[in-house]
Formats: structure tokens, sequence, C-alpha cells
């Protein structure tokens, strides 16, 4: 990540920017990134604040008061407690009545699964499509997730910390406040 890029989300997570951010809080912000030299002049700093990788952190529950990165919680109840699970009580439900422990057992894991696709199906897809559409090696590991569907398939598989596998070392640096 560049310096001005740092300099720019540092800026961004000070002043707290969200989508529910007032225009004059934006404007701020947008003036504080031309005295930091993050923009050349003030016209072309207005309406740029892209304010999507804190708000979107923020909003699903990524970042803390002092902007380093928590682990998402992952809802273990989408696992399956024997293998294939999941889609053996799919099958079950689809070509016969199951028992209403089953029921309650497939209704709890397709409810951890919503939960656990939410971020990286907003978010991730966000960041991906449109936030850093043509440089997305700033922000994801490319190397090793080429794909949407690979860095969504990626994090919705994993736990913890390492569902930031997906991010390039130095995201993951500034979020959690280490060095490489």
């Amino acid at each position: 990540m560049s310096e001005i890029t740092r300099t720019a989300l540092q800026v961004i997570a000070k002043h707290g920017i969200t989508s529910e951010s007032k225009p004059e809080e934006i404007d701020a912000v947008e003036k504080e990134l031309v005295e930091k030299k993050v923009y050349k002049d003030y016209p072309s700093a207005k309406g740029r604040v892209r304010r999507a990788l804190f708000t979107y952190f923020r909003a699903y529950g990524c970042l803390n008061d002092v902007e380093q990165l928590r682990d998402l919680v992952y809802n273990d109840k989408a696992k399956d407690n024997y293998d294939n699970e999941f889609e053996h009580l799919c099958f079950e439900e689809k070509t016969h009545d199951i028992s209403d422990i089953d029921r309650q057992r497939l209704q709890e894991m397709r409810a951890a699964k919503r939960q656990n696709r939410r971020f990286p199906e907003k978010v991730l897809k966000y960041l991906w499509d449109d936030a850093f559409k043509f440089n997305r090696e700033t922000v994801f590991d490319v190397t090793n997730y080429s794909s949407l569907e690979a860095v969504i398939r990626k994090f919705v598989d994993s736990e913890a910390r390492d569902r930031m596998a997906v991010f390039n070392q130095t995201i993951v640096n500034t979020f959690t406040g280490t060095q490489q």
C-alpha cells in the first residue's frame, strides 16, 4: 500500500466517515486530504473520498474503536457435525419429511451460512468490483486468489484471522498494527 493510500485511510478513519456521514463531515475530510497532499487541490478531492473500506469494515464489525482489525465472528453452526451433513439434510428435506430436530438443525445451518456469507458477498464484492477494480492487488492477495469467487470461497470457508488471508499482507498489517 502506498504512503498516500495509507494517509488517506488514516484520515478517513480518524474522522469516522461512514455512509451516514453528513456532507460537511465528508467535506472536512476532503479538505484535510488536500492538506495532507493526497490530492493536489480541493476540486480534485471533492466527491472522491473512498469511504468503502472503513465504512464496510466498521459496519460489519471488523474494526474496533482504534481501527484494529478484529476477528470476524464465524458462526460455527454452519459446520457439519459429520461428513456432508448439510447436503444430507437438504436431500432428506426434499425427498421426504424430516424430524423436527433435523429441520431445526437445517434451519440453524442455513442461518449460519447466510451470516458467514454476508460480509464477503457484500463488502468484498464491492471492494473487488468497484472500489479497487483497476488495482485489486492494492487490497487483495491476487497471487493466491485471482477471482472474486476464490476470495469469497476462502473467506467463507475460513475462521477468525485465517479469513484475512484474502487480503495482501500490507492491508492485514495496516489493520492489525503489525509489521511484516
